[in-house]
């Protein structure tokens, strides 16, 4: 078994456990246009995130208390390029970042977000954990 667990060595808190059913894959540029949080500048970016849809799915995550009004302007602007991912066979296109999923012992990230989603006409609330912001650690 894989857990997903805080970069941060002197941390090191599981936050949830690595399911390949979950995964999707987002176009690259989406770290630096929603600013998410890399270990090091050598962090491989691959752009895969673990779709969660209820907030308890994750044994121990931290939620932000705002999102910068630059990175909320760079997702949902009139003039920005759609970020479009596929999730269970369907095209989901990224809306509103609600808010920044981070570590709930150590408050470090932002590791993921909490996305407004629309898919097929319908809106969605997703959680979406960027691969490359945690750790893999077997068990």
């Amino acid at each position: 078994m894989v857990k997903l667990r805080c970069p941060f060595s002197e941390c090191d808190c599981t936050i949830v456990e690595l399911d390949s059913a979950r995964q999707t894959v987002l176009p690259i540029e989406v770290y630096d246009k929603l600013k998410l949080m890399l270990p090091s500048q050598e962090t491989a970016l691959d752009g895969k995130f673990s779709v969660f849809e209820d907030i308890w799915d994750f044994d121990n995550i931290g939620v932000s208390r705002q999102v910068p009004e630059s990175v909320l302007n760079t997702v949902a602007g009139s003039s920005a390029t759609p970020i479009e991912f596929v999730w269970q066979e369907k095209t989901c296109t990224l809306g509103k970042l609600q808010k920044y999923l981070i570590c709930a012992d150590c408050d470090r990230g932002p590791l993921g977000m909490i996305c407004e989603v629309q898919s097929n006409g319908q809106a969605l609330s997703l959680n979406l954990l960027s691969s490359a912001s945690v750790r893999k650690a077997d068990t």
